[in-house]
């Protein structure tokens, strides 16, 4: 996993941690380009030659995708997304003699607007069944992992058009945007876009930091 090193990792599992958080958690990047990637599914198999085609065990909600910009596809190329990102987890886990154990981990998913994205009711809508797909490959059986969500309410509406569909309701949110510590408490009142807020952001220098609330 790019940016994968042993000391922070380590630390994490070292460390004490919250009680009701998991020690140690994963941020991962998320977008919906439409059809004009080279990776973009042509099918329903996965890329570790696993069917999520309709009447499977972890079929596809939106149906056969056959390749073209639809939410089948969309669904399709977040799920992939997420088995890559676990693929590349237990490799530079295990590399770097850390816990490879995907469930382990709670997985944040950046949804951010500087990202791309597909515009448009029939994007949203694909924009949603990405982000579901995504969620659903990393909860799936076997992995049973957390997931939350990293955004803002202004950009998850810009996104999704502030959808809670299917898998997405009840997600737990990370708010970032607060520019001092006790702006960062305060935002732990917030609504949240999905879920309730579970962390929240502030900038700081030479890191951000995070308040667990």
């Amino acid at each position: 996993m790019p940016g994968f090193a042993s000391a922070p990792r380590s630390w994490a599992w070292g460390s004490t941690g919250k009680s009701t958080l998991p020690k140690a958690a994963l941020y991962v990047n998320t977008a919906d380009p439409g059809t004009g990637v080279a990776d973009w599914p042509k099918d329903n198999t996965d890329l570790n030659g696993v069917s999520e085609a309709p009447g499977n065990v972890n079929a596809d909600p939106y149906g056969v995708c056959d390749g073209l910009d639809s939410q089948a596809c969309a669904w399709q190329y977040g799920w992939d997304r997420a088995v890559q990102d676990v693929d590349w987890l237990v490799a530079a886990a295990t590399q770097v003699g850390v816990v490879s154990t995907p469930s382990a981990y709670r997985w944040w998913l950046d949804v951010e607007t500087g990202n791309s994205w597909e515009t448009g009711s029939s994007g949203l809508a694909n924009n949603v069944a990405d982000l579901q797909g995504m969620v659903a490959a990393f909860t799936a059986t076997g992995t049973g992992a957390s997931v939350g969500i990293y955004s803002t309410s202004y950009q998850w509406g810009q996104i999704t058009g502030g959808s809670r569909a299917g898998n997405l309701g009840g997600l737990s949110d990370w708010i970032p945007g607060a520019r001092t510590l006790s702006g960062a408490k305060s935002n732990c009142s917030l609504t949240g876009f999905t879920g309730s807020v579970m962390i929240t952001q502030w900038f700081g220098k030479p890191y951000d930091g995070d308040w667990a609330c």
